[in-house]
């Protein structure tokens, strides 16, 4: 399957959150982070914003350019990840509530759900497979495109 961020453009202008100008700040912030311009995660966070978070699937996922501008939250989040062991190629996209949430390595675009136990024992050893091969593919997932006609 083909994974579009013009699809979840298309969605988050019938949304409402999806502008036509980006954010200056987001784009500053997202520089800092050290996410390639040129990438469908940089184009995502800045011009889509409904606040914070996002909402979909019962689970709210951060916006990356929000938080790394307006909280401590998200660099606590990464020093966090780094303190167990992960690289700093990772980038949490959600708080983790309940011991678990979603990573994005912005060295390989790919995003992979993980959790304490387990889950987090084979992200360290590196055996860990990503859930979804791209940022876009994830999008499609979270937001359930896949399923909207």
């Amino acid at each position: 399957m083909t994974y579009s961020l013009a699809r979840i453009e298309q969605y988050g202008r019938q949304q409402g959150w999806w502008y036509d100008e980006p954010y200056e700040s987001y784009m500053i912030a997202l520089r800092d982070l050290g996410i390639a311009e040129d990438s469908d995660f940089f184009r995502f966070f800045v011009y889509a914003e409904d606040g914070p978070t996002f909402c979909s699937r019962n689970h709210e996922l951060a916006h990356i350019g929000w938080f790394m501008t307006n909280s401590s939250d998200l660099k606590l989040g990464m020093a966090n990840l780094q303190a167990m062991g992960l690289s700093n190629a990772y980038v949490p996209l959600d708080t983790f509530a309940g011991e678990g949430g979603y990573v994005y390595n912005k060295q390989t675009d790919q995003v992979m759900y993980m959790e304490a136990g387990a889950l987090m024992q084979q992200a360290l050893a590196g055996t860990l497979e990503p859930q979804w091969a791209t940022f876009t593919a994830f999008l499609h997932w979270y937001f359930e495109l896949d399923s909207i006609t």
